[in-house]
Parts: structure tokens; C-alpha cells; sequence
């Protein structure tokens, strides 16, 4: 698999998961709140029900008990009387007059041609009154209704009694109950989903959601309790949420692509920029402090990318050694930089050139070699050569001063970089043989905040005279740090912004020149 084909999948990958990852999430609650609104509805329902139930279950008990007292039977008295309380109630639809254990008249129907007895099949309500469900009006048979009735008051439900709960039946079943399980009256049918074994019907049985609450009535009050049962399609819902959830997946994963192409898409650029030499030499000064003359030069590699513009070395050069490209890296930085001052390194004048390098360049056999090969072919003198090495360097091999005793021997100069960030053991320039010691700029950073001196400093300094090592200090940028440096250590090597910035070869010279004029005079 190729670089780009791994990066385009890898890239669609990060789009793509935050997407289905955000649509699934946003999805799942979408519908965890359809199904909690619908255990709400339920709730409500149930309470409407159980409120509804108990208000006709009261108004029947107070009816019946009020006409319970002595009265003539079906007088014109008592008929007007029990049309009177049909008139003033909310949920009655007639009053009948019991008598001799039969229906006599009611205040409908007046007087009955023939008495009619209830059925002996009946539900306790509460204290004497009992329920019987569903009952046909033996007058009118096609009315039918659920009546309640003592031994001489027998109360008819209305048929709209219960009509505003049964407007909710579109997709909410309810019944209303004794504690024996017996149905005192049932709404629409129990909502169940479609049996449908096709894809597409699995798929929407998925979205269907049913929910199911009972209460009752506390003991002491009428026996009733209340069922619902709801089920709602949660398609729209979780569908409208889902896509809100997969429009902010996008825009996640476009972010994360676009961080990743950022660090990723750069890195195969890199491969290429060193494939093709679009890597930069500049090269920063080095000049002696107590003449001002340029003696060296530090090769510090530089990357311009065509879109994105200078690379930090901070970024990129971590990125060649995690990509394997450390050899080529080194090799073509080497070479480009000894060709771009070959004239000086062949020079009568002074002047070494200094190289950064990995630990694993040292502990790569075939990179002395190389390095032997690189100026013998350019008739450079190793000792005009001066291999970097950060104090900090990480090394696979037990004895690294073993590594740099090679190229001590083979005649180049090897110096320890970034002294002082590192593990700031003077320790390490003994055991390693190194030629020289790089000051970090840490220390210099330090000069002009306090009025006398900087003892950490002097001390550094005092220890890499009496260890007879070369001491470059990097990081000079004002002329008080140089002249600090230079009352102290005559014979150090200045670097930083002070004698000039990383320029081209051509430049070298002249940005060298102009600072030797500005130190000396």
C-alpha cells in the first residue's frame, strides 16, 4: 500500500467515525427522549384516568346516596327529583328507581312496562354499591353503559362520560380496573407493532417504542385502578437528531482531518522535499571572540514548504527520524553543506565547519565511512569537520565515548551540543573525549539581570578551561553578553544573532564581515 493511498483512507477513517460516532449518539438520545416524553403521556394519562374515574365513581356514590332515603317509588315527586340530579350532573345519563329488587322507572324512560332485574353478575365499587360493566338499557337496548346501584338507586353512566379520554386513543390504549383484574371500561385496542419479517420492516420495528404504567386508587376510596399502554414510531425524531449529530460529526472529523493533514500530509512532503533536495543549508557564524574574525560556521537545515511556508526545524526534525529518513536526511545535509563552503573549508584561512547529527548516526557503521568518503572526495581535512551531539542524546550502544573515540581517531572533531539542558554532567566531556563543549543559551539569557556577575556561569566557563576543551557559546545576542563572555573566556567561540543570522552560503562573508567592524569598534 502506497503513502497516499494510506493517507486517503486514513483521512476518510477520521471524517467518517466522528460522523457515525455523533449520528449514533445523537440518535440514542433522541430516542431516550421520545421514550421518556412517552412514559410522561403514559403518567398523564393514567392521572386523567384515575381523576376521571374517581369523580364519576364519587358523583354516582353521592346520587345514589341521596335518593337512598324513604320515598314513594316512582311518584311524579320522585321521578322530577331524579331528573332534577340527571340535569345538575356531569358524567349521568339516567337514574333509576330499584324497588322490590327490580327496576321500576327511571327518569328518562318514566315508568318501565316491566321491572327489570340486574344481573347477578357484579363488581364490588364500594361499601354497598356495585358495578355492573357494559350494560344494555333493557328500554333501549343499543344504549349500553356501565351502571351503578344499591338496593334501591341504580345511577347510568353518560355516553360522553368518558369522551375526551377516548379522543387519546390514536396511539394510547387505556382501561380502567378492579383490584380482581376485572375491566370496568377499556379505550381503543392495546397498541402492538406489525409483524414484519422484510429488512426494512426489522429496521422500523427498531425505531417502534411501547411503554406501559398502571396506579390505583388508595384503600378506602372506590376500588379502581388505571392501565395505559402507548407506542409511538421514534423515526422522524431519531432521524432529524441523528443528522444534526452527523452534521457536527463532520465538522469534528473535518477538524480532525485537517489536523491530521496538517502533521501528516506535511510529513509526506518532507519525504519528498528530501528526496527531491528542497531541503535548505544556512549557515549561522562562528567567530572568535577576541579578534571577531569568522572561524566556522554552524549548517543548519531550513524547509520552506510551497503551501504552508517555513517549517520549523523544532517540528520537522523529529519527524525524519520516526520516518526512517535519518540517513538520507544526514548524508544529503552533510554533503550540501561542505559543497557550500568548500572554498573556505579548503581555505589557508580557519574555518571548520559544524554538523548536527542523531545518536544513531554515530552508531550507524556506514555513516564514518561515509563521512571519510564525503571530504576525501572534496579534499576537505577531517579536522575541518565538527560532528554535534546533544548533551542529552539518547544512545543504543553501552559505551558511546567507544562511538566518538572512531571519529576522534579518524580525525574529526566531535563537540557536545546544548551543554547545560541535558543532564549538566562535566562528567560526560571526560568519559566521552569530546573536542569541545556548546554552551546553551540558557545561561547566556541570564547576562544584564543581575549587576556583577553570573557565578553558575564563570564557574562553566573556569571548568572547560581547566578540562582543555573548546567552548563555543551559543545565544549571544546584545554586546554586553558578548563582552561579558569575552572578559571571561578570550578564546571562545561566539555564536547567535549578535554576528548573524542563518544566511545562504553567498551571504556568509558579508553578514560575518559587518559584525567583525561592529565588535571591534
Amino acid at each position: 500500500m502506497t503513502t497516499g493511498h494510506l493517507s486517503s483512507r486514513f483521512g476518510a477513517l477520521l471524517i467518517l467515525v466522528p460522523t457515525l460516532a455523533l449520528a449514533t449518539f445523537f440518535g440514542a438520545i433522541a430516542y431516550s427522549l421520545k421514550a421518556s416524553l412517552l412514559d410522561d403521556a403514559i403518567d398523564h394519562h393514567n392521572v386523567h384516568l384515575l381523576q376521571r374515574s374517581l369523580a364519576i365513581a364519587n358523583e354516582q356514590a353521592a346520587i345514589i346516596d341521596e335518593l337512598s332515603a324513604p320515598a314513594v317509588a316512582c311518584s311524579a315527586e320522585d321521578l322530577a327529583l331524579m331528573r332534577e340530579k340527571v340535569f345538575q350532573s356531569k358524567y349521568v345519563g339516567d337514574i333509576a328507581r330499584i324497588s322490590d329488587g327490580a327496576i321500576q322507572c327511571s327518569a328518562v324512560w318514566g315508568e318501565w312496562g316491566e321491572p327489570y332485574v340486574l344481573p347477578a353478575e357484579r363488581t364490588p365499587m364500594h361499601q354497598d354499591i356495585f358495578v355492573w360493566r357494559k350494560l344494555a338499557n333493557p328500554v333501549h337496548p343499543a344504549l349500553i353503559a356501565d351502571v351503578a346501584a344499591n338496593d334501591r338507586v341504580a345511577v347510568f353512566n353518560g355516553p360522553n362520560a368518558f369522551v375526551d379520554v377516548e379522543d387519546h386513543t390514536g396511539h394510547l390504549w387505556g382501561r380502567t380496573y378492579s383490584r380482581d383484574g376485572s375491566v370496568i371500561q377499556e379505550f381503543g385496542a392495546s397498541p402492538s407493532p406489525e409483524a414484519d419479517t422484510s429488512i426494512f420492516g426489522k429496521i422500523t420495528s427498531a425505531f417502534l417504542i411501547v411503554r406501559s404504567g398502571s396506579t390505583c386508587l388508595s384503600p378506602g376510596q372506590p376500588d379502581i385502578c388505571v392501565a395505559s399502554t402507548a407506542l409511538v414510531d421514534a423515526r422522524v425524531m431519531v432521524l432529524a437528531i441523528g443528522l444534526v449529530g452527523g452534521l457536527v460529526g463532520v465538522a469534528c472529523g473535518v477538524a480532525l482531518f485537517l489536523s491530521w493533514r496538517g502533521a501528516n500530509g506535511l510529513r509526506v512532503s518532507l519525504a519528498k522535499a528530501i528526496r527531491r533536495e528542497k531541503i535548505q543549508v544556512r549557515y549561522q557564524p562562528l567567530c572568535a571572540l577576541e579578534t571577531g574574525e569568522m572561524v566556522g560556521a554552524e549548517a543548519l537545515a531550513r524547509w520552506t514548504h510551497d503551501e504552508v511556508g517555513p517549517i520549523p526545524p523544532d517540528t520537522f526534525i523529529p519527524w525524519v527520524e520516526s520516518m526512517g529518513l535519518r540517513r538520507a536526511f544526514t548524508q544529503y545535509i552533510i554533503r550540501n553543506a561542505i559543497d557550500g563552503v568548500k572554498d573556505r573549508l579548503t581555505g589557508a584561512r580557519p574555518f571548520y565547519l559544524s554538523v548536527n547529527v542523531f545518536p544513531a548516526d554515530l552508531e550507524d557503521e556506514s555513516f564514518l565511512d561515509f563521512l571519510v568518503a564525503c571530504v576525501k572526495e572534496r579534499g576537505v581535512a577531517p579536522k575541518r569537520i565538527v560532528v554535534e551531539v546533544t548533551e542529552s542524546a539518547k544512545f543504543s550502544s553501552a559505551s558511546p565515548a567507544e562511538l566518538i573515540s572512531r571519529f576522534r581517531v579518524a580525525g574529526f572533531n566531535v563537540f557536545l551540543d546544548d551543554f547545560g539542558v541535558g543532564y549538566s554532567n562535566l562528567g560526560n566531556v571526560l568519559q566521552w573525549d569530546v573536542s569541545g563543549i556548546k554552551l546553551d543559551r540558557i545561561f547566556i539569557q541570564s547576562i544584564g539581570d543581575a549587576p556583577n556577575t553570573n557565578p553558575v556561569l564563570d564557574q562553566v566557563i573556569e571548568m572547560a578551561k581547566q578540562l582543555n576543551v573548546e567552548l563555543v557559546v551559543e545565544g549571544l545576542e546584545t554586546r554586553r553578553q558578548v563582552d561579558y563572555i569575552r572578559e571571561r573566556a578570550p578564546h571562545a567561540i561566539g555564536q547567535g544573532w549578535f554576528f548573524g543570522r542563518p544566511a545562504s552560503a553567498d551571504e556568509l562573508g558579508k553578514v560575518a564581515h559587518a559584525r567583525r567592524n561592529g565588535l571591534l569598534s
